[in-house]
């Protein structure tokens, strides 16, 4: 069973550079807020995490840009947990722009789960493992 969350927002006018295209950092904001609306959709949110004295960090991200997205876009965020290990989820994303559906940019990320008080890896919670363990497209 794949667990996917999609998420849609408009591009906004502070997100673009002066020739209207939405700035390269941007869309790793995107990513990460897709990411935290994906797992508070499942019963992990913030709150969830501050109550257990952890969070999620990106190890690594790889980002490829296919097409520039622009000023008052509508986008389309895909997102959904690919690998699961001790200490470690692997995420992978797609951005669309509507309504034409264009594949604009394709990216995956290493997320670590960390113990905020040691700052150090810690094993993800049974009950996520088994959420997500079965995840992947």
């Amino acid at each position: 069973m794949t667990i996917e969350y999609t998420m849609r927002f408009p591009v906004r006018r502070y997100e673009v550079d002066r020739f209207g295209f939405v700035h390269d950092h941007v869309y790793q904001q995107y990513l990460e807020e897709a990411a935290i609306q994906a797992s508070t959709a499942a019963g992990f949110g913030p709150q969830w995490y501050d109550e257990h004295g952890t969070v999620w960090v990106v190890r690594e991200i790889t980002v490829e840009y296919l097409h520039p997205a622009g000023m008052n876009d509508e986008l389309e965020i895909r997102t959904w947990v690919a690998d699961m290990q001790r200490v470690r989820s692997h995420r992978e994303y797609e951005i669309y722009r509507l309504p034409d559906r264009r594949l604009l940019v394709r990216a995956d990320a290493d997320w670590v789960y960390i113990d905020r008080a040691r700052l150090w890896p810690t094993r993800i919670p049974a009950e996520a493992r088994m959420l997500f363990s079965a995840s992947g497209r």
